[in-house]
């Protein structure tokens, strides 16, 4: 038997998924309502007791935080245990980076990891200067069965757009926005996050353009779950958004940025853009006019991309737990 463990200090949702799929029991030593020192004082202290007295043969842990995936590699050598890194991109593009202490540390992290867990190719093969054991799989497909009541959409004319982000700077939100207000197709364009983060934006509110604000998870899942098109939008080449993944769970037609890595995870049922205003009309008004058709082939989208998980999470799992779990 390989007891093993999954360590983050945040909360997020692939931790969850992916801790069950290997039978890693999850803990999650998420502090954020702290200061930055008392934050990481804790985690570290938190993760060097949990380690020590539980004694796991594997150890997954997501990175960010860079400091937690250095702590574990470090303890491995102490506590004989392996580890298993799963990286996200902001943490890549500082390893790849080359400056600083921040990219000393990441890059630690992944070259001295038994093994480094990435969701698509293309950080696959950004890496393979650092780690020589890497393993691709995307973000399981969220079990989305709450909240179906439509609170934000219910008594529309139009149909309900929304768009899914965190106002981070890799979205093109304003000129999604632009978009959306010189389309020739009626429609309601809500967009999610807080408006805190919003800024300036928030002057786009109208009928027709709505900031819902931060949601809490239910009706988030309301939301998107009675919404006619998602839209998922980021300029990061090797980033797959997690707007993708909500619209194969809940069967609803997602415009996505046109990027290698977004076509290979998600090859059929999506309509992709190129991120300006331009090309950001033509697949919005494409995705209206064809929603319906784009409706009935999200099921078939998902049983592909199903099976393809499927058979790259196997691969993994073997890997890691070469004489079962």
């Amino acid at each position: 038997m390989n007891f093993s463990v999954w360590i983050t200090w945040e909360t997020q949702r692939r931790n969850s998924e992916l801790s069950k799929r290997f039978g890693a029991k999850r803990h999650v030593m998420d502090y954020s309502n702290r200061g930055a020192l008392a934050r990481y004082l804790i985690c570290i202290w938190r993760t060097c007791r949990l380690l020590a007295t539980r004694r796991p043969r594997v150890v997954f842990v997501q990175s960010p935080s860079i400091v937690l995936a250095l702590l574990a590699v470090i303890l491995k050598r102490l506590l004989s245990f392996k580890v298993a890194v799963d990286a996200h991109n902001i943490v890549i593009e500082q390893a790849l980076s080359g400056k600083g202490a921040v990219s000393f540390i990441a890059r630690t992290g992944l070259r001295w990891a038994d093994w480094v867990i990435v969701s698509n190719n293309a950080l696959r093969d950004s890496l393979a200067g650092i780690s020589t054991n890497i393993l691709v799989i995307p973000d399981p497909l969220p079990d989305i069965s709450a909240g179906k009541s439509g609170l934000i959409t219910r008594n529309r004319e139009y149909p309900a757009v929304t768009l899914i982000c965190s106002f981070a700077s890799d979205e093109p939100i304003e000129d999604f926005i632009l978009a959306s207000r010189d389309c020739r197709l009626p429609h309601v364009l809500f967009i999610t996050g807080s408006k805190k983060k919003a800024g300036d934006l928030l002057r786009y509110e109208s009928e027709s353009i709505r900031f819902t604000g931060y949601l809490a998870e239910a009706d988030f899942e309301s939301l998107i779950s009675t919404s006619d098109i998602l839209v998922d939008l980021t300029t990061r080449e090797n980033c797959l958004v997690c707007g993708a993944y909500e619209a194969l769970a809940v069967g609803v037609p997602c415009i996505l940025s046109d990027t290698t890595a977004l076509r290979e995870t998600f090859p059929e049922g999506f309509v992709f853009t190129g991120n300006n205003t331009d090309d950001f009309a033509r697949a919005l008004e494409r995705a209206i006019k064809d929603r319906n058709e784009m409706a009935k082939g999200m099921g078939q989208c998902r049983t592909v991309f199903e099976v393809r998980w499927a058979s790259l999470f196997e691969v993994a799992k073997r890997e890691i737990y070469p004489g079962g779990s």
